[in-house]
């Protein structure tokens, strides 16, 4: 169903560009809007991050510096040289 809609889509916007120019140009500017809105109203000013130079750390850079702490703190395996055999009784 969803190639069936899609083709449709395909066709019915590719006549729209093909027959009425000045519908796609309203439809443009009328996306373009609508996402200059969004932009605005979740912080990104100007199709600008806000607070991107802020220079903190982003989440995902504070995990992976986190990971790498813990990763550190873990002793390393003996190898096979340093392994002591105890007898059971």
């Amino acid at each position: 169903m969803e190639q069936v809609v899609d083709k449709v889509q395909e066709r019915w916007l590719g006549s729209i560009d093909k027959e009425e120019p000045d519908i796609a140009d309203e439809f443009y500017h009328k996306m373009r809007d609508a996402i200059r809105e969004i932009h605005a109203t979740e912080g990104f000013v100007n199709v600008k991050v806000a607070k991107a130079r802020d220079g903190e750390a982003d989440w995902l850079t504070k995990i992976v510096q986190a990971n790498s702490k813990m990763r550190d703190m873990i002793p390393p395996i003996p190898d096979a040289e340093g392994r002591i055999a105890v007898a059971d009784s």
